[in-house]
């Protein structure tokens, strides 16, 4: 007789399962279970069935989107419908700010600029512009104003990879908290070469070309994105020896909303190679920091990967311009 209870899965009905089909057997019709050393190795028996079946069980559940829970999991199945799940996002503010130049040789400059890279201190925060900055001066008063100058919070980070094609690499950016909405990726013939290519994210293959300077961001393991690049079809391909240089944020993402108080700590210079020190910039906020946003939740992947992925990015129904919208304006 075989075993007819084969959906029991509770430890003690795998237990009982066991025993009612050895009782089945004739030599053990009589045999006591309970008080005989036999008992513990159907214990044995019962806890491999159940580890087993438990283990089985949430591998299944992993495979699908709905009914998976580790997060690198439900990123990797919602890889198979194309989507990429949003990274965290700096928070950010707008600024005003004015600075009365000095003459030279009874002239004013005609330009300054506002250097790249930090530019001001608020609630315990750094708070950065991603490139340089140049207005030009008002030649009657000596005025150089920077209007409606937005500024993100976090720090800017830096790295590189050197491309050896004869390797299994993985360019890949290593800071867990990075706003992959301010990466910027540049490739460079050596390491030496001061001249590099600026390549460009995209997410589908329809408009590129065996030369398009382009690459795909995609989340890996322990939600640090990943960078592939193309394979002379589709995109550019890259080749030994080359240098990818990354830079991006590296923020406190929602922390940092609500910073209204800012102190200048940037770098300006003019056209006559002047510089100018904090205290000469006066400093007016437009409005307080906002914006900053966590990295996508799990339920969010979840309920936006199908959808995105139904879309298939055109534009017919209502549902499609709703998340193109959302994916445009985010």
């Amino acid at each position: 007789m075989q075993p007819n209870n084969l959906t029991a899965l509770d430890f003690e009905d795998i237990k009982s399962s066991i025993k009612s089909y050895l009782r089945t057997r004739s030599e053990f019709s009589d045999y006591d279970f309970d008080g005989s050393s036999l008992s513990y190795l159907i214990d044995i028996l019962a806890y491999n069935t159940y580890y087993t079946s438990f283990n089985a069980n949430m591998a299944l559940n992993e495979v699908f989107l709905a009914s998976s829970t580790i997060r690198d999991n439900i990123v990797n199945v919602a890889k198979l419908l194309n989507y990429t799940p949003r990274s965290i996002t700096s928070s950010k503010a707008c600024l005003y700010l004015k600075l009365t130049t000095t003459q030279v040789n009874g002239a004013y400059p005609s330009s300054v600029t506002l250097k790249k890279g930090p530019i001001a201190t608020g609630g315990n925060y750094i708070w950065n512009i991603l490139s340089d900055k140049t207005v030009s001066v008002n030649q009657t008063n000596g005025e150089a104003i920077f209007d409606n100058l937005l500024i993100s919070e976090g720090s800017i980070v830096k790295f590189s990879y050197t491309v050896n094609t004869f390797a299994n690499q993985v360019y890949s950016i290593p800071s867990e908290d990075a706003d992959v909405s301010t990466l910027s990726v540049k490739v460079k013939p050596n390491e030496s070469s001061t001249q590099f290519d600026i390549y460009n994210k995209v997410d589908t293959v329809s408009n590129l070309t065996p030369t398009s300077r382009s690459y795909f961001l995609s989340e890996g393991e322990d939600m640090r994105y990943e960078l592939q690049f193309g394979d002379d079809s589709v995109g550019r391909k890259l080749t030994d020896s080359e240098v990818i240089d990354l830079e991006y944020l590296v923020t406190s993402g929602p922390d940092a909303n609500g910073v209204g108080v800012f102190s200048f700590v940037g770098r300006i210079t003019d056209s006559l190679s002047q510089t100018y020190p904090a205290s000469t910039i006066n400093v007016t906020v437009k409005d307080k920091s906002q914006q900053g946003q966590a990295a996508e939740t799990v339920e969010s992947i979840k309920y936006n990967a199908p959808r995105y992925y139904s879309s298939q990015y055109r534009a017919v129904t209502a549902q499609d311009y709703a998340l193109i919208t959302k994916k445009v304006y985010p």
